[in-house]
């Protein structure tokens, strides 16, 4: 329980600061927010909708995968992420935004 409590306020400061790069990449906030609401909201709900392959490759290989910190249960292995690998997935798009967020913002600047 511990875990996903930790896990849930880790998976909303990463997201906030994905957002934050998005925001500094695109340069546009209503732009920055409909790509991250689509990304992070209209995709899962469409996913799930579509073919358990489409929502398996959703659950796993998107920033959408941070969630599964939120485990509470074992869950299948075959449908699912696991929590702290999920965890990393998310780390790791969050990682490559701000590190082209900075690059950009130095870019401008010169």
């Amino acid at each position: 329980m511990l875990r996903a409590i930790i896990g849930t306020a880790a998976f909303l400061a990463l997201i906030a600061a994905f957002s934050l790069a998005v925001g500094v990449i695109l340069r546009g906030t209503a732009s920055a927010v409909m790509l991250l609401l689509a990304l992070l909201v209209v995709v899962p709900i469409v996913a799930s909708g579509t073919s358990d392959a489409a929502n398996t490759w959703i659950r796993r290989a998107t920033p959408f995968a941070g969630l599964s910190i939120q485990q509470t249960m074992d869950v299948p292995s075959e449908t699912v992420i696991g929590p702290w690998a999920g965890l990393a997935v998310l780390c790791a798009y969050t990682g490559v935004a701000l590190t082209a967020g900075f690059w950009l913002l130095l870019r401008r600047d010169a």
